[in-house]
């Protein structure tokens, strides 16, 4: 996953599936809770090994950051996904974050940044 030059935040990749505008981005399920989570890969290369493996719909894979990240997160959690999956591959995961989480931190960089 790089950094925004001159910042702290992150700029994952995504893989989208399927054709515009029937557009959805690609999961990682979490075993022992049967819970979907957003897959998120550090770097594009690990996000098409993954897409190749586990994805049969047409995709792309995508870098975002900062609001068009966020707005991305906060799609995802109003539609019952809780949590994002960093490097997820056929033998686990790298790290799960919480979106809850994650957006609250979000709110309160944007917050700072507003008060600059």
């Amino acid at each position: 996953m790089s950094y925004i030059p001159g910042s702290n935040e992150l700029q994952p990749w995504l893989i989208i599936l399927g054709d515009p505008p029937e557009t959805q981005l690609a999961l990682w399920w979490i075993q022992d809770q049967n819970m979907p989570s957003l897959a998120l890969f550090s770097s594009e290369e690990q996000a098409a090994e993954y897409a190749s493996r586990n994805c049969a719909e047409p995709q792309m894979i995508q870098q975002y950051a900062g609001t068009q990240l966020t707005q991305i997160l906060v799609d995802c959690y109003r539609e019952g996904i809780q949590y994002a999956a960093l490097n997820p591959d056929q033998n686990g995961v790298q790290q799960v974050f919480p979106l809850k989480h994650v957006l609250q931190a979000a709110r309160e960089h944007y917050r700072r940044q507003r008060e600059l």
